[in-house]
């Protein structure tokens, strides 16, 4: 959008219904004998304690985690709102800036990745680490998109 000197501009993107494997979350909760685990597993199934998703602890026999089970409970809704792009401008009139020989200055201002709206538990239910195609909307200790705010001017002579 332009008024004037001003210029604005803002882009959404948006994801429905996308499911993702929380594949970190399973190793660290249904791993208990092989490494560290979330305080979650204290909620483990026990014959006393029956009405949980999460498994009973048991030791990794291999020694390999080869006794990973996976199950829908490690699936959550990865459906999101972000901002993911967003330009403030302003060019200063041509009268003035011709005094001094240019043809065009603007001052701008420029966030990406500035707000995300989800019920996803993860950093972000965007990124992934594997570049299969089968593999998409697996995360497996992810890192979340970088928040970027820029502050410019662009002169041209």
């Amino acid at each position: 959008m332009r008024y004037k000197q001003f210029d604005f501009s803002f882009d959404l993107s948006f994801r429905y219904g996308n499911d993702i494997m929380r594949l970190d979350y399973a190793t660290v909760e249904d791993r208990q004998t092989l490494s560290n685990s979330l305080t979650t597993v204290l909620n483990a199934w026990t014959p006393q304690n029956q009405n949980t998703p999460i498994a009973s602890v048991r030791v990794d026999s291999q020694g390999d985690g080869s006794e990973l089970k996976l199950n829908s409970h490690y699936i959550e809704d990865g459906s999101f709102i972000r901002g993911s792009n967003i330009v403030f401008g302003y060019t200063l009139p041509y009268r003035i800036v011709n005094t001094v020989k240019l043809d065009r200055v603007r001052f701008y201002v420029n966030a990406q990745n500035f707000f995300l709206i989800t019920k996803y538990k993860g950093y972000d239910p965007e990124t992934t680490n594997y570049t299969d195609t089968f593999a998409q909307g697996v995360e497996f200790f992810n890192y979340p998109k970088a928040h970027s705010f820029n502050l410019g001017v662009n002169v041209v002579f």
